[in-house]
């Protein structure tokens, strides 16, 4: 508001008393403006303000109206400004109304060009705002980190994953104007992304469920950036207010603009005088406000003198910097990413002829990425794959053409493979005897996209001729979405996701989830070999070691009936190679392989334990044996598609179907049709071992991910409902019981009708179904009378596509 000259006549703003009405105790407040200056009180508040608009020409009238409008949280005017991180400010913005989400989409849009990351006290509403007017500014999700609606997104919460940018600059280390589409990729961050956060000072007033998706905590921002700069600088120009608010509205505007180029300019200078003294030459400022070398062509790359440096290689969050010069790159830039950061690119590296040197060296940061060059790169690539009648979508085929060839002209021990089994172990066992000479890398494919691998390591130990042989698994492509593929790097004790534009921090967990839809794996021989070169000697098989299988012992507290040797604990079985071991009949799960005693017996490890929890193998494995054995009666399909690491989901059932699930990774539980099938079609029921009616009493709405696994598997569901089962008294038994759930259901009963079903009798059947290759049932004991009891139902809400408590 500004005081009037002497003499000057001021017509009072009709929205001024709107507001006025409209405010908390505004009847005092109009009470009190109207006895100051001898205006009738009587009637109600729209009487008083018809008298105050008739009286507007009152110059004492505007006074009084200024001093108590501005007492009125909330309703005063004042200045919007937009600073960056280093507390420059680029956009200021003067208010004669109070404060609204269309001033911050005025000023964000007055930009030339958009910034990538917008943090704001009121992130969710802007976004909200802005999607209405401008469609598809705010990008992807709306500016959210990660798709709300995606059960990976919960991972940002807990901790599992963290989005990774370059905290350093926000930048790549050369930067081409000519070469972007400002409309779709910003200039400088090379980003496609326009995300909306909250800065953290304002991050924990949000009762949201998903603003952890727009919480900077979720990056690895947060320790790097000061998101509350804007609430520094607005107390700094308080002190400025006083005679600020004394000046007439072209002098305060003017003012402001002046002391805000005066604060931008010593902040400049300052970041300038630190520049050029570690350049030693002269710096200017460029028309993106990039400080180059003086003399630079501007037409030409800049080098930024606050880029990364780019000679670590193994710097604790590498970042990616091959941007997507085509819509197909995903695939080609995961196979760099993964050659690059396994060690296995390091001879291309130093040979300029190779094919793929350049692009190896963009990714280690060896040398300044360059768009031109790399998009020109991966068009000699696709030419040459495709005339090898391949897919330029196909990393294995990529990997095979460009990559392969040169390193083994460079003397590289390496061998690509495709492996003969889906457990990853095995797989590359099988790989490694088929070996003529030792290597240092095997390169492993799974192109199946249907299927997933299974025994997944960061390491495995192999035999070898008379050797044993330990391999790391550095890096591998995985399948993340349709059509796209990301690397999943290993460096020291980090586990990183690279994609085109951003890279994502995983736990050890996460890494190995996401080997599980892996198309192409590099393991490397971490075990010093004597000589590598030499060819491994010729093996009689017929001599080969024998190798030391056990038979399964009772845990114990049961009894082994007639023990074959009086005192002995456990049965010793020499398997030798010809007879290799007792193989898995076709009633094992086709694709486990875990039947191979003579390789692995972590799952006869696991059986034999009375206290270990089931592993997918297991409960896979033995599912499928129930299935055929009840004559393929219900549906079944991969436990492994429940998790959230899966980039596939189940497929829909229109029959009865009977399913375990882990979404959590934490607890195996059954969901199933079976009983409802025919009577209630659009019901179905929950089997859990771990809930009763006091755990489930406070339950207001399904787990999302659940909630997610039935309506994939039927998306007519409209009806959940928990039913009473047997309840496990210890916190491994869940994996046993939700497999005698199964068994249940498929005879048409409800698990409380085997009352006798109990963790440890379910652990003997199935080690007994390991050793003798057939299926054994939980219990051949008839079904009792038993009640079904419902614990709790929840209904679906169409609005919110979520289950809600039914009372």
């Amino acid at each position: 508001e500004w005081p009037l000259r002497p003499g000057e006549e001021i017509t009072l703003p009709l929205e001024r008393i709107e507001q006025l009405v409209n405010s908390k105790n505004s009847y005092k407040h109009l009470k009190d403006i109207c006895n100051s200056l001898n205006i009738d009180t009587r009637g109600g508040k729209a009487h008083m303000a018809a008298r105050l608009i008739d009286s507007e020409g009152n110059t004492q009238l505007y006074s009084v109206i200024r001093k108590n409008f501005t007492k009125i949280s909330g309703k005063s005017g004042g200045v919007l400004r937009a600073f960056c991180r280093h507390g420059v400010c680029y956009g200021l913005k003067f208010l004669t109304l109070p404060e609204s989400v269309s001033d911050y989409a005025n000023l964000v849009t007055s930009f030339k060009v958009q910034p990538s990351f917008n943090f704001s006290d009121i992130a969710t509403t802007w976004a909200n705002h802005m999607e209405h007017h401008y469609p598809g500014f705010f990008r992807p999700h709306r500016g959210r980190l990660g798709d709300p609606e995606d059960p990976k997104s919960e991972m940002l919460k807990d901790g599992r994953k963290s989005v990774l940018f370059n905290h350093s600059t926000f930048t790549t280390s050369e930067l081409d104007i000519g070469n972007y589409n400002h409309d779709t990729v910003h200039p400088i961050s090379l980003m496609t992304s326009v995300l909306s956060l909250f800065d953290i000072f304002h991050e924990s007033n949000q009762t949201l469920s998903d603003t952890y998706l727009r919480s900077v905590k979720c990056t690895n921002l947060a320790p790097y950036l000061n998101t509350s700069v804007v609430e520094q600088q607005n107390h700094v120009l308080a002190l400025t207010k006083s005679f600020c608010n004394e000046m007439s509205p072209e002098q305060h505007i003017l003012f402001v603009s002046y002391l805000t180029s005066v604060h931008n300019k010593a902040i400049n200078e300052k970041f300038r005088r630190i520049a050029e003294k570690d350049a030693g030459e002269e710096c200017v400022v460029d028309d993106l406000g990039i400080l180059t070398r003086n003399g630079v062509d501007k037409s030409t790359t800049s080098a930024r003198f606050d880029a990364p440096p780019t000679g670590d290689l193994k710097s604790p969050h590498p970042t990616p910097v091959l941007q997507d010069p085509s819509d197909d790159s995903s695939a080609f830039n995961s196979v760099v990413y993964s050659v690059a950061f396994s060690n296995l690119g390091e001879p291309i590296l130093k040979e300029e002829k190779c094919l793929s040197h350049e692009v190896i060296s963009f990714a280690l940061g060896k040398s300044s990425y360059d768009h031109i060059t790399h998009f020109r790169m991966k068009k000699e690539i696709d030419k040459q794959v495709m005339g090898a009648d391949g897919s330029t979508t196909d990393p294995c085929f990529i990997f095979s053409v460009a990559f392969l060839p040169d390193l083994r002209k460079l003397g590289v021990l390496v061998e690509m493979s495709a492996t003969t089994s889906l457990n990853m172990g095995i797989g590359l066992s099988t790989i490694v005897e088929s070996l003529s000479s030792n290597t240092d890398f095997i390169i492993m494919t799974q192109c199946d996209d249907t299927k997933q691998l299974n025994g997944v390591r960061t390491h495995f130990d192999v035999e070898y001729a008379d050797s044993q042989l330990k391999f790391d698994t550095l890096a591998f492509v995985s399948k993340t979405g349709q059509g796209s593929y990301s690397s999943f790097i290993r460096l020291d004790d980090h586990y990183y996701e690279f994609s085109n534009t951003k890279s994502n921090l995983l736990s050890k967990h996460a890494f190995l989830e996401f080997s599980r839809s892996a198309c192409l794996v590099i393991f490397k021989l971490s075990t010093p070999v004597s000589d590598q070169s030499k060819p491994a000697p010729s093996v009689d098989k017929s001599k080969r070691p024998v190798l030391d299988i056990f038979d399964f012992e009772p845990s114990s507290g049961f009894k082994r009936a007639q023990p074959s040797q009086a005192g002995a604990k456990r049965k010793k079985i020499k398997v030798s190679a010809e007879s290799k071991s007792t193989s898995v009949s076709s009633n094992w799960l086709t694709h486990s392989d875990t039947g191979r005693l003579s390789m692995y017996s972590e799952q006869y490890d696991i059986c034999q334990s009375s206290s270990t929890w089931y592993d997918d193998i297991i409960v896979n494995s033995y599912s499928n044996m129930c299935k055929i054995h009840r004559s393929n009666s219900f549906s079944f399909q991969d436990t492994c598609l429940s998790s959230p690491y899966s980039y596939s989901s189940f497929s829909p059932v229109d029959s009865k179907f009977i399913q375990i699930i882990n979404p959590s990774n934490l607890h195996w539980f059954c969901i199933s049709n079976a009983l409802t099938f025919i009577s209630e079609p659009h019901v179905v029921e929950i089997f859990d071992s771990m809930k009763t009616s006091a755990s489930l009493e406070n339950s207001t709405v399904l787990d999302k991910s659940i909630t997610h696994c039935i309506l994939k598997l039927r998306p007519l569901t409209t009806l959940v409902r928990y039913i009473d089962t047997q309840v496990q008294g210890n916190s491994y038994d869940c994996g046993p019981l939700a497999l005698g759930f199964l068994w249940a259901l498929s005879k048409g009963h409800h698990p409380r009708q085997y009352e006798h079903l109990r963790g440890p009798m379910i652990r003997s059947k199935v080690r007994q179904s390991f050793i003798e290759n057939r299926f054994v049932p939980p219990t051949t004991k008839p079904p009792r009378m038993h009640n079904k009891v419902t614990l709790r139902s929840f209904k679906l809400d169409f609005r919110s596509k979520s289950f809600v408590h039914q009372s």
